[in-house]
């Protein structure tokens, strides 16, 4: 349905019959909502891991993948062109900082609707070495105030240990949550539709509509038969004691959430093919923003040509627009009215975060060893002096 309404002045059966037609009709000339009506709205997007920061990492696992396509599929940008949204990304803090808080078109506005942040591994690294890291503080401040003025968020995380900006923007925003994410599974799967939104099997999502107050929110699962899970997939789990266990845990030292009340005040969206919930929605019905946070981002890169990426994709940035709320309480007759309050802060940009771990060496790489290097003329070279040499090098390997 294109226009929201009350469902108490809308005739049921026409639903129906429009919910009909809209299943017959194809992902690729059918949304959430009529072509083009979130024209004029913008999301940002703030990567903070990118290929180059760990050896060996995949090339297309880089900002440029968000808006073209580098291997002949599908990218982010292209798969949100049917909705009118534009799509911006930055890599570090300090260009989201300023352009969460510079002024909109609209006077007292900010000039998104929404904010995806893919988050990074814990250590005051970034995409770009010669940006600060230290300014995550400030970053968080924006970004509490950005979704209390009501724009809402994406968080993405993947296994772990790139989660860290996630867990630290849950504890900001709900310090009094049960959950955080962690862990690593491997996905590679289809997960398929539950009607009743229970999601009591693994690799399900989430069919149901959910009613929020007088009106009912459009799913982010319309169109969807099946969507893969992902290559790579962090998931909830019950907060720990000791937080290196959210970066460095093994999955058995790691309480994985069955108990779907434990994510309160979230509801999850999917459970990944080894039981784990790992992607929940918070539908607000006051002034804040909407969220969703997502467990795999690898498929953001590279699972685009899976069927069901790209439409997870519009259907998720449609959703964080939450038309039928401001429609409701707004007045907004069309996707392009609502923009979040401007945010007003004093940006210290002198405050460095404390948060940060440390990097740890792993000995079993070759390059992280330490080097026995050997110079002797003598003839004892090839004798005994030849053992003790040995001897040394074994006890540096351990």
């Amino acid at each position: 349905m294109n226009i929201p309404v009350e469902l108490n002045t809308y005739d049921k059966k026409e639903i129906f019959k429009e919910c009909i037609r809209d299943s017959k009709l194809t992902v690729h000339n059918f949304g959430m909502y009529k072509k083009y009506f979130f024209k004029g709205q913008k999301i940002l997007i703030v990567m903070l891991y990118s290929y180059g920061m760990n050896e060996g990492e995949d090339k297309r696992l880089s900002y440029e993948n968000l808006l073209r396509s580098l291997d002949g599929y599908e990218c982010f940008k292209s798969s949100i062109e049917y909705t009118g949204i534009q799509a911006e990304v930055v890599i570090n803090y300090k260009d989201a900082i300023e352009r969460l808080t510079r002024q909109s078109i609209k006077k007292n506005c900010c000039d998104y609707y929404a904010c995806i942040i893919i988050s990074g591994e814990p250590y005051p690294e970034l995409p770009n070495p010669n940006d600060d890291p230290y300014l995550l503080g400030q970053f968080i401040r924006v970004i509490e105030q950005f979704w209390k003025n009501g724009g809402s968020l994406g968080l993405f995380a993947d296994n772990a240990p790139f989660n860290y900006q996630i867990n630290i923007i849950i504890e900001k925003l709900f310090p009094d949550s049960k959950f955080r994410v962690a862990g690593n599974h491997l996905g590679r799967k289809k997960i398929y539709g539950d009607k009743s939104g229970q999601l009591l099997q693994k690799a399900t999502f989430n069919q149901q509509m959910q009613m929020i107050d007088k009106y009912s929110r459009s799913n982010i699962s319309h169109s969807l038969i099946y969507i893969y899970e992902g290559k790579t997939i962090s998931y909830f789990v019950e907060k720990p004691e000791d937080d290196d266990l959210l970066y460095y845990g093994k999955n058995e030292e790691l309480k994985m959430i069955t108990d779907s009340n434990l994510l309160f005040p979230f509801i999850p969206f999917s459970k990944d093919s080894d039981g784990g919930f790992n992607s929940a929605l918070y539908c607000s019905n006051d002034d804040k923003g909407d969220i969703i946070i997502d467990c795999s981002y690898t498929k953001l890169f590279f699972e685009m040509e899976k069927e069901g990426t790209p439409r997870y994709i519009q259907n998720l940035v449609s959703w964080l627009a939450a038309p039928e709320k401001h429609f409701y309480k707004d007045n907004c007759k069309d996707g392009n009215s609502f923009r979040p309050k401007s945010i007003n802060l004093n940006i210290d940009w002198n405050d460095k975060w404390t948060g940060f771990k440390e990097r740890p060496i792993y000995i079993n790489f070759p390059e992280n060893m330490k080097t026995l290097f050997v110079l002797d003329c003598t003839d004892n070279a090839y004798g005994q002096i030849k053992n003790i040499y040995f001897s040394n090098l074994r006890f540096v390997n351990k």
